[in-house]
């Protein structure tokens, strides 16, 4: 049964506007935060707006397909929050589509900001935030009306618009967020508006084609991996740690010149070499032309590495 968005618009106060604009900040910064680690360029979010407005207006404003991705949380935030980006950017000389490429770029991208911004949630709250990519898939609004009223309490939510622009090339892509008007903290308890990350969106018609993504299951090699074909060209940050100490603030500001700090790890002990700030592998450190590198010992499988990455 189609559920009715003819709603009238609900006014929603200044205080709770301020309050959900100031939530969906955290994400629209770690979401530009990823963009810019994912393609090495300087990327600035515009500050977000939030208004009162309707699922009907959304969807005039915004006839073209759509990136719509769906956020279920289980705890730290109350509501389903979805995010809307434009189909095409505004690129100078260009104006690119998300293909299958793209997509499955943005879905990296996507995964990392959850991440960051589940911590900043964690923080805040002082305690759990849990979530998860619930709905990943370019549509037309107008298509997921139905599902997205249900989702989302009705068809009056709250809209947070801000812009992430992108240098060389100039590039600024639009980003939507839809949430509804309750959608908040849940301080220290479980989000009861949202029970399952399990997508509303799986209500799927015959004639809309979602995009599929290959499972990471143990037995997947790089042969039969299926679309992270597509991500292999993003850059990661690599490095090598000898090892790490803690000092206390005395400690740090008694350091000069000349000064020797004293590591945890043993002399002749097996370097780490981490990949986004994660181990995947062990070694030596060797010198190769002047340049200091690693001679690996030990390292995870395949899928090891991607699930740390």
């Amino acid at each position: 049964m189609a559920v009715s968005t003819e709603e009238t618009k609900v006014e929603v106060g200044e205080a709770q506007l301020s309050n959900i604009s100031e939530i969906c900040s955290f994400f629209n910064s770690a979401l530009a935060s990823a963009i810019a680690d994912s393609s090495k360029k300087e990327v600035v979010p515009t500050s977000p707006q939030a208004s009162s407005s309707t699922l009907q207006d959304i969807e005039k404003q915004n006839p073209s397909p759509q990136l719509l991705v769906e956020i279920g949380y289980q705890k730290g935030i109350v509501g389903r929050q979805f995010f809307s980006i434009a189909e095409e950017g505004k690129e100078v000389g260009k104006s690119p589509k998300l293909d299958e490429a793209g997509i499955a770029a943005m879905k990296g991208v996507f995964e990392s900001a959850l991440s960051a911004n589940l911590a900043t949630i964690g923080t805040v709250t002082g305690g759990d935030a849990l979530g998860a990519i619930a709905g990943f898939e370019v549509v037309a609004l107008k298509d997921r009306i139905d599902n997205l009223s249900a989702a989302l309490g009705g068809g009056s939510v709250v809209t947070v618009s801000a812009v992430i622009k992108i240098t060389d090339p100039a590039l600024e892509v639009p980003v939507v967020q839809i949430v509804p008007v309750q959608f908040g903290i849940a301080e220290g308890q479980e989000a009861a508006a949202s029970p399952s990350p399990e997508s509303v969106l799986d209500a799927m018609d015959d004639d809309v084609e979602r995009a599929q993504f290959s499972s990471l299951s143990p037995g997947a090699t790089p042969a039969n991996m299926g679309n992270i074909e597509l991500l292999m060209d993003i850059a990661l940050d690599a490095s090598i740690e000898l090892g790490r100490t803690q000092m206390s603030i005395k400690e740090i500001l008694a350091l000069g010149s000349g000064s020797v700090v004293e590591l945890e790890k043993a002399a002749g002990e097996a370097a780490d070499f981490l990949v986004n700030g994660k181990i995947i592998a062990r070694g030596e450190v060797v010198v190769i032309d002047g340049k200091f590198g690693i001679r690996l010992t030990e390292i995870a499988s395949p899928r090891e590495r991607l699930e740390s990455v």
